[in-house]
């Protein structure tokens, strides 16, 4: 898998492109001024190809609250396929979280 489908695999499941740090990192926010959730590599930097995924919550206010890592995109995007398309995606990593 290149970056660029990557890339696509993160927007078709509602992740828009950020940077931060001079990485391009992806962010997903269900509802505007509520929690949101951040996608990079254990590092905190731009999730590469075939590498894992650390998803981070963050709070309005940008505190951070929970992480969740993935082992890879195509898992993520099976929880996202499994939440109804993403209308409960957020419910899902978040009860994935608790199940940890």
């Amino acid at each position: 898998m290149t970056q660029e489908e990557c890339t696509v695999i993160f927007e078709q499941m509602g992740f828009f492109e950020t940077q931060e740090d001079g990485y391009i990192i992806y962010c997903y926010e269900p509802e505007e001024g509520g929690p949101y959730l951040l996608a990079t590599d254990e590092l905190g930097e731009g999730p590469k190809p075939g590498a894992p995924i650390t998803i981070a919550c963050y709070s309005p206010e940008d505190v951070f609250l929970w992480g969740r890592e993935f082992k890879n995109i195509g898992l993520l995007q099976e929880l996202y396929e499994q939440s109804n398309k993403g209308k409960n995606f957020f419910a899902a990593l978040q009860q994935k979280h608790e199940q940890a």
